[in-house]
């Protein structure tokens, strides 16, 4: 038998909101969910609706990452020119690649991982010129816990699997994760620019 939830009006929304903590719990691991109302919510009952933790992180982890690139498609925020964003230009630096030359990751200008907080992350200098997205408004985050969505805002530079391993391990284990993460990639980093360095410096052949 499905719990029929009825979200047809802000009374309903308030109610939903304030039992989103009940709905998460093991009291309803075996029991499935349907939406009577607002179709807004369906990506959230379809999140709740997949009863395996780690499978529910990854499902609403996908979910957010759709609506963040969805919102900003066909959207320059950074405005990129000549490899430089719009912040590095302002401020006249000799960097390229943005916020993004910190990622190990990045590869010929492009990111091959799915980062929901680097997706969020843009600097003041963006801010100041457009309307970026926050994780508050962002629906389907609600079926994490305060918890996780706090190890999701700061989980920078990482692959999706270690974002999602680290949403399944918990605030005791998930930090230091990130810390030795973010300390490994720093050193790789510069072991790269060294390499590029030496290499820039042997002489050029004249065929």
């Amino acid at each position: 038998m499905k719990y029929v939830l009825k979200i047809r009006n802000p009374k309903e929304e308030r109610q939903f909101a304030h039992r989103l903590f009940l709905y998460r719990s093991v009291l309803f691991r075996w029991i499935p969910f349907q939406l009577d109302g607002k179709k807004e919510y369906q990506p959230i009952v379809d999140c709740l609706n997949v009863k395996g933790r780690k499978k529910r992180i990854q499902k609403v982890y996908e979910e957010a990452c759709h609506f963040v690139d969805s919102y900003y498609k066909d959207k320059n925020l950074c405005d990129f020119q000549n490899g430089q964003c719009l912040s590095q230009r302002v401020h006249h630096t000799n960097k390229i690649d943005g916020c993004c030359r910190g990622c190990f990751y990045r590869t010929g200008g492009k990111c091959p991982t799915a980062n929901l907080a680097c997706k969020l992350f843009y600097c003041a200098t963006v801010r100041e010129k457009n309307k970026t997205l926050t994780m508050d408004e962002i629906p389907v985050l609600r079926c994490l816990s305060p918890c996780q969505r706090f190890i999701l805002k700061s989980d920078y530079f990482s692959s999706k699997g270690e974002v999602i391993r680290d949403l399944y391990s918990g605030f005791f284990l998930a930090p230091p994760r990130i810390v030795y993460r973010q300390v490994v990639s720093f050193f790789k980093r510069k072991r790269q620019r060294k390499r590029q360095e030496r290499k820039s410096l042997l002489p050029q052949r004249n065929d």
